[in-house]
């Protein structure tokens, strides 16, 4: 008798249990289904429009055969409008339809998450160019920077999930947003937005769209005193090391191979004469030896791996810059005429 009752007791218990999850996987749906609905109708009915963020909003052109991806310097963040952009210029020496997909801040896993969402749209004869700053890989971290555009998660997913990569994909990403339909952070980006859809045109950020005339000639004080600011503003991030990883290059190039694609490498300018204005002579040789250290590094890396790359550090006068390593309207031109010279040698 006490062994039945035993048994009914488990068999409610089984059954309250199983009743329990269905309710609550039934209300976790209700709370979800909406919060998802809304945050796809704000994106697909007001989508973002940042031309130097279009990897987030848009897709290629079926015409497309040029990827430029990377970080900022690809941005063009130092021109005042859209025809005075790295990609558009490389565009019209080039004759080719360029994708600008380049973010400013990207780490190198937003540069490999843009390439596992792109990778859909190439084909073998695509051109993917991705950026290597000066400074880039000089630093300490092991294997893949950081990721600063978490929204480029929710979208490798879908993407790629039904391809013969999908799985794979699924598994290596999906941990990075265990919720993806619920993201918050997104939604409430898609409403901070909302406030330029009113604009016709996107006002481009002229605000340091301006270059050094000449190192040798005197500074206004203004454009003296905005140059040293961002230079020691950009001291702050340079870090040298003799430790460097180059995953990046082996990852981008491990998965466009795929697609039967070799990406080329672009070592971007350097502005040597800034260094020589803002520091001590010392100091700017120092800094300027351990540039060519690094630069050395990665240029033995590729040659050794059989990689494609274009150097363009030497190219740039400094009244090419806009700091640094950030090129102004006529840096942007000579690194797309540079470009296109080589693609049409190829």
């Amino acid at each position: 008798m006490t062994q039945v009752s035993e048994s009914a007791m488990d068999g409610r218990k089984a059954k309250g249990l199983r009743i329990f999850l269905r309710k609550g996987i039934l209300a976790l749906a209700c709370l979800l289904a909406p919060i998802c609905l809304v945050g796809q109708s704000v994106h697909y009915l007001f989508p973002w429009k940042d031309p130097r963020k279009r990897i987030l909003w848009d897709v290629p052109a079926p015409d497309t055969s040029i990827y430029l991806l990377g970080d900022s310097i690809f941005t063009s963040p130092n021109v005042n409008e859209s025809s005075q952009t790295l990609w558009n210029r490389l565009q019209y020496y080039s004759n080719i339809t360029v994708f600008p997909a380049a973010l400013g801040g990207a780490g190198d896993q937003d540069i490999v998450n843009s390439i596992y969402k792109l990778r859909r749209y190439m084909t073998s004869t695509s051109i993917v160019l991705i950026d290597i700053n000066p400074n880039h890989f000089a630093s300490d971290y092991n294997g893949l920077s950081g990721a600063n555009y978490p929204y480029l998660y929710r979208q490798i997913i879908p993407n790629n999930f039904f391809n013969s990569d999908g799985i794979n994909d699924f598994l290596i990403y999906a941990w990075l947003l265990p919720m993806p339909i619920m993201s918050f952070t997104d939604f409430g980006n898609h409403l901070k937005r909302q406030q330029y859809y009113s604009q016709s045109d996107f006002i481009w950020n002229d605000e340091n769209a301006w270059s050094y005339s000449s190192l040798d000639l005197e500074f206004t004080s203004s454009p003296r005193e905005l140059s040293e600011r961002r230079f020691i503003s950009l001291q702050k991030y340079i870090v040298f090391s003799s430790a460097e990883h180059f995953e990046l290059l082996l990852q981008t190039r491990r998965i466009l191979s795929k697609k039967g694609i070799e990406p080329i490498f672009v070592l971007t300018p350097l502005n040597r004469s800034l260094i020589n204005c803002f520091l001590s002579t010392e100091k700017a040789l120092k800094m300027i030896e351990d540039f060519e250290k690094a630069r050395a590094r990665k240029v033995d890396f590729l040659v050794n791996s059989g990689m494609r790359y274009l150097d363009l550090t030497d190219k740039c006068p400094s009244d090419a810059f806009a700091d640094l390593m950030h090129t102004n309207v006529k840096g942007d031109d000579i690194m797309a005429m540079e470009i296109a010279k080589m693609i049409k040698k190829n």
